[in-house]
């Protein structure tokens, strides 16, 4: 599912793995801190975030140590997976690239934390960093466009996921609202909004909501029952494209599941409830001998699908077979 732009706008986007997200984020900061601690002279601070200290000297003043041992530098990535902004750049992928964020975040507080994180990266490591600050504009490009605000060009181009010169043409043809300033011009948010949907490989914004009963389904016919009401609802809000065939989809509805594990999180987000929720339950319904092997050997945190934890859901469609 993941997806970083990386490529020049000129032309039409590439993505980068979510987890390839994860290690730059891990990188970043590392170096960050490390420039940070030499240019201002706080030599502790490394070690107070990460327990040791991973710079070297280097040509123009500390760098990142490329000799730091690999149990040193799991622990780096331990520390990035559980920390905040790991969680805030993981949201800001989610809602910028997937479209989705959850009942109870506040999308501008988000973004504006990103921002400030992003700003600091970008001091520090202009170039590493780069794909990083064109995920946070491309999340504001989507905010802006939801609020009826203005879109900077450049990262609209990014979150429709086409070239600049589709959009140019869009624009000269009147079907986008553009406005000139010092800058490349910006899209209306409302013609934007207007463009945007409907076209084929556009994720629309959606909000994921919290549904505690989906934490106690246990059985095909009370799951049959629950996607049955979460149906009527998305019938009364506007059906999203289905993300993968629709018989799969279909024969879930009707208590059978016919996907590998890596369908449930694109199917989490097509049913608008939150994924590792809907990860357990599908292993508390159809998987539920391995669901109580993990539970019983207190692996709690490899029922996500995400990072470190792929294998044990690779393992898991493995027992399917």
């Amino acid at each position: 599912m993941s997806e970083l732009i990386v490529s020049e706008t000129r032309a039409r986007p590439t993505w980068l793995p979510k987890e390839a997200l994860f290690g730059l984020v891990a990188q970043v900061k590392c170096r960050t801190l490390v420039e940070f601690a030499h240019a201002f002279d706080l030599p502790t601070i490394t070690t107070r975030v990460y327990g040791f200290h991973p710079g070297a000297p280097g040509v123009f003043g500390e760098t990142l140590s490329h000799e730091i041992a690999a149990e040193r530098w799991a622990e780096v990535l331990a520390h990035t997976r559980a920390s905040s902004e790991w969680h805030c750049f993981e949201a800001v992928h989610d809602f910028a690239v997937d479209g989705i964020y959850h009942e109870d975040v506040d999308v501008y507080a988000m973004l504006m934390n990103a921002s400030k994180m992003t700003s600091f990266f970008m001091a520090a490591n202009p170039f590493e960093a780069a794909p990083l600050d064109q995920l946070v504009q491309q999340a504001w490009a989507r905010h802006e466009m939801e609020v009826g605000g203005f879109v900077r060009f450049d990262p609209f181009v990014r979150l429709a996921g086409v070239d600049a010169r589709t959009v140019r043409n869009a624009i000269s043809a009147g079907d986008l609202v553009f406005h000139k300033n010092d800058g490349n011009g910006v899209i209306e948010g409302k013609s934007a909004k207007r463009w945007l949907t409907g076209r084929r490989g556009f994720k629309p914004t959606r909000m994921i909501q919290r549904h505690p009963m989906l934490e106690t389904i246990d059985t095909p016919s009370a799951l049959v029952e629950f996607l049955g009401s979460i149906n009527a609802q998305r019938v009364h809000d506007g059906l999203l494209e289905p993300p993968l065939n629709l018989k799969g989809i279909q024969d879930l509805e009707r208590g059978a599941f016919n996907f590998s594990l890596d369908a449930v999180y694109p199917l989490a987000d097509y049913y608008g409830v939150e994924r590792d929720v809907f990860l357990k339950c599908v292993m508390r319904v159809f998987f539920a001998a391995q669901y109580r092997a993990l539970l019983a050997a207190g692996d709690h945190d490899k029922l996500r699908r995400d990072g470190p934890l792929a294998e044990t859901a690779e393992t898991f469609v493995d027992v399917r077979r």
